[in-house]
């Protein structure tokens, strides 16, 4: 067996299937390993570490979610992609569930299965493969693996303490001008010994200290309003969208302490816009309300982000004054395969326009995703298809280049 090969392991009860993509696999350079059941595929995952994963959810006495629980608890990090017969809604509640165990669900199949997708897709793993380290737990050069490092709400204090935060930012386009409207200020902790973790590894440790994650989160502000001034002298005048947690607003007093920052920095409310997920609404929703209420009232702007993944939404955007909407990426990603997902993208832009409120579209990480969420009436995007996060001086970079070109 060719050791350098990209290596494919394949779970489907129909031998036929299974001879099928072991054909195609094996003709682009693959080697390619296949079971009928989930004893033979167990047994297979320990002879050798598959680079990708093929998995059928029918499997007769089994079913792919089983596996799928199984290559969580045997920590495998590889693309994963789901086939199935059943209906597209059943596909998609599969995907659902394999992110949830952690899995990198990146494609769901339908049958019968063409031979060009099969194609298509094994030469798009073995790029992306190409493209990454060379381990099969790794992650991009400086940035920390997915894994949770063991860090302590007193080990963020003190590196907020040394200056080891910094502020990355992306920016948010018109779907009509392609104009920056909008930036995001994101979190980033350059670690002195693991280099450049990303906020999913420490926010939610943080936020279980409530003086922590307030000592944070008015960092980002603070950080935020002083490099706004730099993008003002750049010839950037555009809001900025700082995250805020749920915890921040156990604190009734947040909306005087933040329009304070504001005054002393010398920029309008208008300045800011606070973004939030819709499950802040379940915590505490009365005071949640009456403290985002408050930041309205102060002239602040109002996004729900990640709409569509809690089953908080509507409660949310009738009790709290949001004024942006923000459809999580999972949707955005799956609109041009899945007719749920595509159906719950434009239902939530529909709302927007009906209750007055800009749609922005995260994770637009193609053209053909851009083009899409234009024609469905998108406000704004957001997503790799313009740029990744850039510090404060390379986006203003970014910015000047494309003004250039218009």
């Amino acid at each position: 067996m060719d050791k350098g090969s990209m290596h494919l392991l394949v779970i489907d009860d129909d031998v036929r299937i299974c001879s099928f993509v072991a054909a195609i696999g094996t003709a682009l350079g693959w080697t390619v390993d296949t079971a009928g059941e989930k004893a033979r595929f167990e047994a297979l995952m320990h002879e050798r570490r598959p680079d990708a994963v093929i998995v059928d959810l029918q499997l007769g006495a089994t079913d792919g979610i089983e596996v799928l629980r199984f290559l969580a608890d045997a920590r495998y990090r590889g693309p994963v992609v789901l086939v199935s017969g059943f209906d597209d809604r059943v596909l998609s509640a599969a995907q659902d569930v394999g992110a949830s165990f952690g899995l990198d669900i990146v494609q769901i199949l339908e049958k019968p299965i063409r031979a060009a997708i099969m194609r298509g897709l094994l030469t798009e793993l073995e790029s992306r493969h190409s493209a990454q380290l060379p381990s099969q737990a790794q992650v991009q050069p400086g940035v920390a693996a997915t894994v949770q490092p063991g860090f302590t709400s007193q080990d963020i204090a003190r590196a907020l303490d040394a200056g080891e935060m910094l502020l990355h930012f992306q920016p948010i386009v018109s779907a009509g001008s392609l104009d920056v409207v909008s930036l995001e200020a994101l979190i980033r902790w350059q670690h002195p010994i693991i280099g450049l973790v990303q906020p999913d590894q420490f926010i939610p440790i943080a936020e279980q200290d409530d003086e922590t994650i307030d000592k944070l989160t008015m960092w980002v502000i603070q950080k935020t309003l002083q490099l706004r001034r730099c993008f003002e002298q750049a010839g950037i005048s555009v809001p900025i969208a700082v995250n805020i947690s749920g915890i921040n607003l156990h604190r009734l007093e947040f909306p005087d302490l933040v329009a304070r920052q504001l005054v002393d920095a010398g920029f309008a409310p208008t300045a800011l816009t606070f973004e939030m997920t819709e499950s802040i609404a379940t915590i505490d929703a009365h005071r949640a309300t009456d403290i985002l209420t408050r930041l309205r009232l102060k002239g602040f702007e109002l996004a729900i982000d990640d709409l569509g993944t809690g089953y908080s939404s509507l409660r949310a955007l009738r009790n709290i004054p949001f004024s942006c909407l923000k459809i999580d990426k999972s949707f955005v990603l799956e609109a041009a395969t899945s007719r749920a997902s595509l159906a719950i993208v434009k239902s939530i832009i529909d709302m927007g326009r009906s209750m007055r409120l800009r749609s922005v579209a995260e994770g637009v990480e193609t053209a053909e995703i851009a083009s899409q969420m234009t024609e469905l009436g998108i406000d704004a995007m957001q997503g790799f298809h313009f740029t990744q996060p850039l510090p404060a001086d390379k986006l203003i970079g970014w910015i000047a280049d494309r003004r250039k070109m218009a």
